[in-house]
């Protein structure tokens, strides 16, 4: 076993005042630029005569702002009220419970191997390192080759083939038919034992790695949850996009910033505090009991199968199954190219309304979903005519009280990004003039917009040419 090293957040080995100071700055720093922009622009008054046609753009641009307040408040009270995360690290005092096995499972359809070998190792390394009773499972829909398979023995590692004859009961597919067939496999496997002990499954996708710090928040968590004297729980953790050279594609990883953000704000707020999944879950860092995985199955059907995640929380929140929040965070990274981030929304914005559609589940679990896609719909089209109308009309197009408002809303939704550009940039290890250029970089992006029309362009791209089929993102560089 390697050396252990100390029970103290990576936070205090950096400098806690300074790691606390970085994080409320990231946070609080874009609501004060765009709210005291506003007020200097309010202290000279202008007059502007209003056309029907103006007023129209106007009053459209302001279409998706009760939608920003609402994520924004949820987002600001997530990241202010649980603040910076502790990442705690194993202790020379750490001890995984023996008797708790933990499965992390990978799903992938193998057309990237190297990209899942290279992940999986990681993850063995980790468990490896820290004496974690655990195993590895791989599903794919192609055949990994031999050479491109991890070297283990069978007792750590088990590779599953979908076979291409495979169906589901009500007919799920990609991703959610692998998952259903390895959860068969697993059952098969398990004989019942998940009834008895204390089992669990992390699912990780294809290029997600394990982090000693996430694992610290597991232990605690399955702990915490024991599934022998509790009902058991689902969680989920932070995600952060460094898993590759971050910083090196700007274009993408400043709209993906929002992802890491969202996780320390809206999502933390929903699992910490509601323990509902009212906006659904992310497919990667699922920490799931097996026994209730076994009872939810991934067998939504086929048009819940294109954001499968989404269709589990809501299933698993329609039979009353607990969901918290999982300290620590997993490595991922964002998509190599624009063209792939903009599919990735597509699918998303496609799969989530077939899921809020879906008449197997309860309309009021169902309810909130349906509400956040009507706004990001009409924040697309927010952004869209509000562009319009300043560059047509000029910022003297927008009442004061109007200005206001989008101010203090497009700064609460620049914190989102820039916070979670900076956890990205300080766990990846980055010399800090090379983070300020990183996160500086995030917030202009937002100020100009480019997050924001990138995720509008994903949304009208879906609305336009509806997606029924699940695009998979590059994870191998070439």
């Amino acid at each position: 076993m390697n050396a252990i090293p100390e029970t103290i957040p990576a936070a205090c080995r950096r400098g806690a005042s300074m790691s606390r100071f970085g994080y409320y700055f990231s946070v609080f720093a874009p609501i004060v630029f765009m709210t005291a922009g506003v007020l200097v622009r309010l202290m000279f008054p202008w007059r502007f005569d209003y056309t029907p046609a103006i007023v129209i753009v106007v009053v459209l641009s302001q279409a998706g702002i009760l939608g920003s307040v609402v994520w924004s408040a949820f987002s600001l009270y997530g990241a202010l009220r649980f603040g910076r995360p502790r990442d705690l690290r194993p202790g020379p005092d750490w001890r995984w419970d023996p008797d708790t096995l933990l499965i992390v499972a990978y799903v992938s359809r193998g057309d990237q191997p190297i990209a899942l070998r290279d992940s999986m190792r990681v993850t063995l390394a980790v468990l490896r390192d820290y004496g974690v009773r655990g195993v590895l499972e791989a599903v794919t829909d192609i055949a990994v080759a031999p050479e491109h398979r991890l070297d283990a023995s069978d007792d750590e590692l088990i590779y599953e083939l979908v076979p291409p004859e495979y169906q589901t009961p009500k007919g799920a597919r990609f991703k959610a038919r692998a998952l259903h067939y390895l959860l068969e496999r697993r059952t098969a496997r398990l004989a019942g034992a998940e009834d008895l002990g204390n089992i669990w499954v992390l699912h990780l996708d294809e290029e997600s790695t394990l982090t000693p710090e996430a694992l610290v928040g597991i232990r605690d968590f399955v702990a915490r949850y024991d599934v022998r004297s509790t009902p058991g729980a689902i969680g989920q953790g932070e995600i952060l996009y460094n898993g590759g050279p971050y910083g090196r594609n700007p274009l993408v990883e400043t709209v993906d910033a929002v992802r890491t953000g969202d996780d320390l704000g809206r999502f933390r707020t929903q699992y910490a505090v509601l323990h509902r999944p009212i906006f659904g879950m992310h497919g990667s860092f699922v920490l799931v009991p097996a026994k209730i995985e076994r009872l939810i199955t991934w067998d939504g059907g086929g048009v819940s199968s294109i954001t499968e995640d989404a269709w589990f929380a809501l299933s698993a929140m329609d039979r009353g199954v607990r969901f918290d929040w999982v300290e620590g965070y997993i490595r991922e990274q964002s998509p190599f190219t624009l063209l792939d981030l903009l599919q990735q929304r597509r699918r998303w914005f496609c799969g989530l309304s077939a899921v809020a559609s879906d008449e197997s589940l309860r309309r009021s679990t169902r309810r909130m979903l349906r509400f956040c896609l009507v706004t990001w719909a009409l924040g697309s089209v927010s952004v869209i005519f509000g562009l319009i109308a300043a560059i047509g009309f000029g910022t003297n197009a927008f009442p004061a009280a109007v200005m206001l408002n989008m101010a203090i809303c497009g700064g609460a939704a620049m914190s989102v990004y820039t916070l979670g550009a900076y956890r990205n940039v300080t766990e990846a290890g980055l010399p800090w003039p090379r983070r300020l250029v990183i996160v500086g970089l995030t917030a202009a992006s937002v100020v100009v917009l480019w997050p924001p029309i990138v995720e509008g362009l994903g949304v009208l791209y879906a609305l336009w040419k509806p997606m029924t089929s699940f695009h998979i993102v590059r994870k191998e560089s070439g």
